[in-house]
């Protein structure tokens, strides 16, 4: 594949390769150039990065379950805030659920 090099030095991944790399915008990759060939590969992640990077798009929730719902699961709050009328009431999220069906 080929691609061009601009006046500025860039020059545009093809998209065929960005999606097997699964690069992303703020990728790292690395350039290596021995004996006249350029090698362009993925960059190891760096300590210096921030670390909760490399967890994005790393995890689904399971059908049917909101971020509240696992972040409530992974505190050990079994209660959440619903707004219901004029105030707030404190509600299970069984109750939640039961009430939306």
């Amino acid at each position: 594949m080929k691609s061009t090099v601009t006046s500025k030095g860039q020059t545009t991944i093809p998209k065929f390769i960005r999606e097997q790399l699964r690069l992303r915008i703020g990728s790292e990759i690395d350039w290596q150039l021995e004996g006249g060939t350029l090698t362009v590969r993925l960059a190891e992640p760096s300590n210096l990065t921030n670390p909760y990077h490399r967890f994005l798009g790393a995890f689904r929730l399971p059908e049917g379950q909101t971020t509240a719902d696992v972040l409530c699961e992974l505190r050990g709050e079994p209660e959440i805030y619903a707004q219901q009328g004029e105030g707030a009431n404190i509600m299970t999220v069984e109750e939640v659920l039961a009430e939306q069906a």
